[in-house]
């Protein structure tokens, strides 16, 4: 107990003694009250201190207790996180080492492609150059093609001739029935040879002039040529020439070019013609363009011969009936001249039902490129 408290004490104590000592008469017991009053007194403000130091220490207990489960709440918290940024970076490791392991694959597969690219560029080039070197050789070749064929214009054609005009001066003089017959023979055998020429000369189509286009009237041109060029044919045949065409119908086109599809149209439909049939020749005008059709009463072309009829040098299946020579040149001669022409030609043929080959020209033909 402090100094203050035991002053206190016995300045109560005599007030008390004073109090007492005006109510009883024995002091002694009196001063017993008093010391046992202050002795409970004492006892009970002491026990109240002990409470109250023991609330102070269950407190900062208890507030001890607290910060020890917030530190071991924190610690399991950062534990959790720190584990689970552990297992992350882990799997994110294990994921960019299968990456570059899968990106090293990849880049071992693009370096062998790279390699087999640059041997198949290798290959290329030698092939390249293998191709240039066949190309010169075929240029060549070509060059030699094309002086054959001005030997064959120029040297051949002209001692046919010869003998052609020989052939005509002898049909007017006597002979017998047997020199007529050898010189019959002398005669087609020149005229063969003559139309291989011209076929050849023909069937090159590079040779040809750039020629100027001219008006026309389509009915007397078709007809006239009829006249001039088939219609012997046609009657040592028996075969009869019908023409469809527009009285009035002018064209502006290439006139030796149309001259040479007529002329191979209609000799190709005699040859393959029989005799006492019939061989038609149609032209329709619509708009700006003209379909001429030429159809034949013959044998007909198997589909697997229409895949290939416009070849060069390409026979047919299909024989002349009158045993006639043919070049297979004919036909691809008139695709060239239609195509040259910026026509089309089509073909409509069944066999035993005959042949019928269309083709189609612009009314004016304009020369987009030079020739």
């Amino acid at each position: 107990m402090g100094v203050r408290s035991l002053y206190g004490c016995i300045f109560l104590f005599f007030v008390c003694s004073t109090e007492v000592g005006l109510s009883q008469s024995n002091p002694h017991d009196s001063l017993k009250v008093v010391i046992k009053d202050l002795e409970s007194r004492y006892a009970a403000e002491k026990i109240a201190k002990e409470n109250e130091m023991l609330k102070m220490d269950l407190m900062m207990a208890a507030s001890k207790a607290q910060k020890q489960r917030l530190i071991i709440l924190f610690g399991t918290i950062i534990s959790i996180l720190g584990a689970s940024i552990t297992f992350i970076l882990y799997r994110s490791r294990n994921n960019i080492k299968r990456k570059n392991i899968l990106l090293s694959d990849q880049h071992k597969e693009i370096c062998s492609q790279n390699k087999e690219i640059f041997s198949q560029a290798e290959q290329l080039r030698l092939k390249n150059k293998n191709l240039d070197q066949q190309n010169k050789k075929l240029e060549e070749v070509n060059c030699e093609k094309d002086s054959l064929i001005s030997i064959v214009a120029h040297d051949l054609r002209a001692p046919l001739s010869r003998t052609k005009g020989l052939s005509t001066i002898l049909q007017s003089t006597p002979l017998s029935e047997e020199q007529r017959g050898v010189l019959k023979l002398m005669t087609q055998i020149n005229e063969e040879g003559l139309h291989l020429i011209k076929d050849i000369l023909n069937a090159n189509l590079e040779t040809y002039e750039c020629p100027e286009p001219t008006a026309i009237n389509l009915n007397h041109f078709i007809t006239d040529h009829i006249d001039r060029y088939f219609k012997d044919q046609a009657r040592n045949k028996a075969i009869e020439i019908h023409t469809v065409i527009e009285e009035d119908l002018e064209i502006i086109t290439d006139v030796l070019s149309l001259r040479r599809i007529i002329d191979n149209l209609i000799s190709n439909a005699l040859k393959f013609s029989f005799s006492d049939s019939i061989i038609f020749v149609r032209v329709l005008s619509v708009q700006e363009a003209v379909y001429i059709s030429v159809q034949d009463q013959g044998p007909g072309i198997s589909i697997e011969d229409q895949k290939k009829m416009f070849r060069k040098f390409q026979k047919l299946s299909a024989r002349p009936t009158s045993g006639e020579a043919s070049t297979g040149l004919g036909l691809a001669i008139v695709k060239g001249l239609v195509e040259r022409m910026k026509g089309e030609i089509t073909v409509k043929s069944e066999l035993d039902k005959g042949t019928e080959f269309i083709i189609r020209l612009e009314k004016k033909l304009e020369l987009r490129s030079a020739c």
